[in-house]
């Protein structure tokens, strides 16, 4: 999508907003699935730390479960961006207008390009 100079600079903010807010174990599964993605297989020991695969108790991560928790956390947290269309000055209400699209283009901010597709 296009989208003029100031609604990308807008998406890349409210992005970086989200990375703030974003909760540690989301946070950690984004970790994980990028580097299950690029890397290869992730194996995690009962502490939930990177293990080598023949370490006693590995176990892989679960790519499948963290991409789906990951998308309902987006799914519940992101929406479009809105702008505001009529300014209702000080006594009205202001009318604002969603971009459609924005909420993805955040979400692919936050995650990568690959990551969203295999997400979404």
């Amino acid at each position: 999508m296009i989208y003029s100079l100031e609604i990308r600079a807008d998406i890349a903010a409210t992005a970086a907003s989200f990375k703030e807010i974003i909760p540690l174990e989301i946070k950690l599964a984004i970790n994980l699935a990028k580097q299950d993605l690029y890397l290869g297989p992730v194996y995690l020991n009962a502490s939930g730390e990177l293990c080598d695969c023949f370490d006693d108790g590995a176990t892989s991560f679960d790519f499948r479960g963290a991409c789906n928790a990951i998308r309902e956390w987006l799914n519940s947290n992101v929406s479009d961006i809105k702008i505001e269309i009529f300014y209702g000055g000080e006594e009205g209400a202001s009318e604002y207008e969603s971009v459609d699209g924005t909420a993805e283009a955040i979400c692919k901010e936050l995650l990568g390009e690959e990551l969203f597709k295999k997400i979404y």
